[in-house]
């Protein structure tokens, strides 16, 4: 059986993906991966969206 999201799980999903970015800005990771303004980067698409 899938799990329907609510409203509220959905904001505490959000918080924790704010939370997340705060701790761990993702221009960091690109920075660390070498990736540059001009590169193209395929998203595979797996996950939460995150």
């Amino acid at each position: 059986m899938r799990h329907v999201m609510t409203a509220l799980d959905f904001k505490l999903l959000e918080l924790a993906f704010t939370i997340r970015d705060l701790v761990s800005p993702p221009e960091r990771k690109m920075k660390e991966a070498g990736l540059r303004s001009g590169f193209f980067v395929l998203d595979y698409g797996c996950g939460p969206g995150s």
